[in-house]
């Protein structure tokens, strides 16, 4: 019989080869594995498993590399250490790594770097000077902050809230003056300036160009060419890790930067560094808040440029007077943790917030007052209702921004308003609340944080504290109540009141933290200004309406309703109102023997990319426009959806009241259903008997018969999207040229637009849906639901959906726990 041949059991090689930073080594396994190896990172790398080729990696610098194996061959008699200062220092943070303490040890003592001569090749450069530097250093001389008091100031409790927040050992407000960086607060470190040469601050200042300004991340400064020989890397405090946010004045200057830094490697989240951002926008606001001075006389006309000049001084001086806190929101609990307040906080409620530089487990604190305690925001302020579940709907309110929507983050997203009663004096207050890692304002916004846009992650919470999530409030104090009651005038005959000649300067708004900045829009409903509510970018609506004499105090129903209603719903695909108010305005006598002329005032989100309608100019029946018509109508259909699913009927859905707004998607925007003016709300029933007529050319034919009163149904939403559609998919107007007589008997005798050739692959079924929301009978039509599913199946079936993201769970959207009546 025949054995097999005996296999030897397979013994690691004598012979060990690495690929370290690229440069291949060979060497003796017991030179990394016994005597001065022993125990070290190099032991435990080959007692693993190599590559497939048998080589071991490691993802360290291989000229240093060399000198270590060097000590390991050779021993510290015959070890030769490398001739220049940098390459000592860097060799023993390389020891230290690889746990090799004795050649740690002897590159710290016998041969430190003040016993060898500094080569000039040595010498570290630093960032290079900007070109703008002279009216870089006239400004930050002009601030007079430099070399001043830097203990115990305001800029520390921003410092310590960033390192806390963060959890970074060292936070620092840093100006780069001509030869130095000085720091203005210093939280986890004891100098109070460094070299500009050595300086990681200055390089925040490039490029020059305003458009260029963006956090300065360093992950790893061992591994960055910039850094990697930088004293302050080699050397005490030994960074690795650091984040700056530049410092932007009102000129558009960068002075210096707020940075967080760390002593062991780091990758920062988008909210992190949006955080960051935030509050160096806030130490801005403080540097100059002695010396920002504005030329009454300018009216500041021209494009507006946040980035520097008059716009970006006006928001800062708006600033002012705002109480900006930071606190910890939560949905179950009045214990709201307010860890960051100004000045004007303290104003307003006579309460000092100290910032913590790390956090306290608030399990372990007893009592209020105990060292390490964090107030909470709600002993300081109430909300102006009585209504305990208010704090719930604020936090539904703030959790709408929080998710990402459909297609991406939007930046500029500002948060949501509501009434505000500081204990302390019984001031009234109106307040923006926005998750803390968008941009407080445009002017925060200039300063570029890639990747939030599609940011979906979660701020992880300190130790001991509930679920929730980093927001900040900013406040001011309302001098006149902001909502006017809803009471409906009776109006028998046209009132005639002469026309306002239109003034090319704004009016000034009824509420203490909107600024109105020019004139968008203006119609016989009012005018839309663009404007900034609390430095956040919004659109200002101003309705007015004409009440006959006598009747001084009551207002039209329609525009209070509108903005009533409006205020309660969230969605990202409607257009979100945050706040409204309304006023008086005073008349000439002549008039006011007739009239009084009353305002109302709704302060809504901003959409840049105007309407629908003037998007609508050529056809997208073909390739990739068809699918951009696609995404147009699901982003309807859910606005649709979500209206009919609290009980709503829109009204009047044409492609005028769908605007378009700039954001991170495949098409570059998306749509938001606006005008809530001939909404209706449902109640048991399933329809309401109106006379009110919307736009003619998008209403189904049930509204236009001649009976005096019709049936309005949530169908008649869809038979407008479907009207919609083709005006999108064609570009041209519904019933072009007609008159609205014309258009009424047209759709009674049944004459529907018909659509162009559109994509074989899917022509038929989506022909068949189109029709089928243009059927004469509501109950044909299909809902928006189903709408919606059709039209995202359709949109996977073309491959439009790459890049296009539907929600695979239901948002969390703002809606009031009922809708107002009307």
């Amino acid at each position: 019989m025949a054995c097999c041949p005996c296999v030897p059991s397979k013994t690691p090689s004598n012979r060990v080869h690495l690929d370290v930073g690229g440069q291949r080594f060979t060497t003796a396994r017991v030179t990394l594995t016994a005597g001065r190896a022993a125990g070290s990172k190099l032991a435990e790398l080959v007692a693993g498993t190599p590559e497939a080729d048998g080589v071991y990696f490691l993802d360290r610098d291989g000229e240093m590399f060399l000198h270590v194996l060097n000590y390991l061959r050779h021993g510290p008699e015959l070890f030769v250490p490398p001739e220049s200062n940098s390459s000592r220092l860097s060799l023993r943070n390389e020891a230290k790594m690889l746990q090799l303490p004795e050649l740690a040890r002897m590159m710290e003592e016998e041969y430190a770097p003040h016993q060898y001569a500094v080569f000039e090749s040595d010498v570290y450069q630093g960032a290079p000077i900007p070109r703008n530097e002279k009216e870089r250093i006239a400004k930050l001389r002009s601030l007079e902050v430099v070399d001043t008091e830097n203990v115990n100031t305001d800029f520390d409790n921003i410092t310590r809230c960033v390192a806390a927040i963060l959890q970074v050992p060292i936070c620092l407000v840093s100006l780069v003056a001509e030869d130095k960086q000085w720091f203005k607060s210093k939280t986890g470190l004891e100098a109070d300036e460094t070299s500009r040469a050595s300086s990681f601050c200055a390089y925040t200042l490039l490029p020059e160009a305003l458009e260029d300004s963006a956090v300065l991340v360093v992950t790893d400064a061992r591994r960055d060419v910039r850094f990697m020989r930088n004293p302050l890397v080699l050397g005490e405090p030994y960074i690795q890790f650091y984040a700056g946010c530049p410092l932007v004045t009102s000129e558009g200057l960068r002075i210096g930067s707020l940075c967080a830094i760390d002593r062991v490697p780091r990758h920062p989240a988008p909210s992190e560094l949006g955080l960051l951002i935030n509050f160096g926008y806030l130490t801005v606001q403080l540097l100059e808040e002695r010396h920002l001075k504005l030329d009454e006389e300018s009216e500041g006309e021209g494009e507006l440029q946040w980035r520097g000049g008059r716009q970006r001084a006006e928001a800062m001086v708006d600033g002012r007077k705002m109480a900006v806190a930071l606190v910890w929101a939560r949905p179950d609990s009045m214990d709201w943790p307010l860890i960051y307040a100004n000045k004007v906080w303290t104003q307003l409620t006579g309460v000092t917030v100290v910032s913590p530089c790390k956090f306290p487990d608030r399990a372990e604190i007893s009592a209020p007052g105990a060292a390490g305690s964090v107030e909470s925001f709600w002993d300081h302020v109430r909300m102006a209702s009585a209504d305990p579940g208010q704090v719930l709907e604020l936090w539904k309110m703030v959790s709408a921004a929080m998710a990402p929507p459909p297609g991406g983050r939007d930046l500029r997203q500002v948060g949501f308003g509501t009434s505000l009663q500081a204990k302390r004096g019984k001031a009234r207050l109106t307040a923006r609340f926005s998750p803390a890692e968008l941009p407080l304002s445009e002017n925060a916004a200039v300063v570029k944080n890639h990747g939030l846009e599609a940011s979906r992650e979660r701020w992880q919470r300190p130790k001991g504290w509930a679920d929730g999530h980093w927001c900040f409030v900013q406040m001011v104090q309302q001098k006149e109540p902001e909502k006017l009651p809803p009471i409906v005038v009776k109006q028998e005959e046209p009132l005639k009141v002469k026309e306002e000649t239109v003034s090319m300067k704004p009016p000034t708004a009824p509420f203490e933290d909107v600024r109105l900045l020019r004139l968008v829009g203006q119609g016989s409903f009012g005018s839309v200004y663009f404007s900034l509510w609390s430095g956040a970018a919004v659109a200002v609506k101003v309705i007015k309406t004409v009440v006959p004499t006598g009747k001084s105090e009551e207002v039209a129903k329609t525009p209070h309703f509108e903005a009533l209603l409006s205020v309660t719903i969230s969605h990202p695909n409607l257009v979100q109102t945050f706040k409204h108010g309304g006023r008086v305005i005073e008349m000439n006598s002549e008039e006011k023997a007739v009239a009084s002329m009353h305002e109302t005032w709704i302060v809504q989100e901003w959409c840049d990319g105007g309407t629908l309608r003037a998007n609508c100019k050529m056809p997208r029946n073909e390739d990739v426009a068809f699918l951009e018509a696609m995404q147009i109508c699901i982003e309807i259909s859910r606005a649709g959806q979500y209206l009919h699913d609290i009980g709503l009927i829109h009204g009047d859905l044409t492609a005028n009241n769908v605007l378009l707004k700039s954001m991170p998607v495949a098409k570059g925007y998306v749509c938001k259903v606006c005008d809530f003016g001939l909404a209706r709300v449902l109640g048991e029933s399933k329809d309401i008997i109106t006379n009110t007529l919307g736009t003619v050319t998008h209403m189904p034919p049930e509204l236009l018969s001649v009976s005096e009163k019709c049936s309005l149904t949530q169908k008649a939403d869809v038979y407008a999207l479907g009207i919609i559609a083709y005006q999108v998919i064609t570009g041209q107007q519904p019933f072009a040229g007609m008159s609205p007589p014309q258009v009424v008997i047209q759709v009674a005798r049944g004459r529907r637009p018909s659509l162009p050739p559109i994509p074989a692959a899917i022509e038929q079924r989506f022909t068949e849906v189109f029709k089928s929301t243009l059927s004469a009978k509501p109950q044909d039509r299909p809902s928006f639901n189903d709408l919606v599913k059709f039209l995202t199946g359709l949109l996977h079936d073309l491959g439009g959906d790459e890049g296009y993201i539907v929600p695979s769970e239901p948002q969390l959207y703002r809606q009031s726990g009922s809708a107002p009546s009307g």
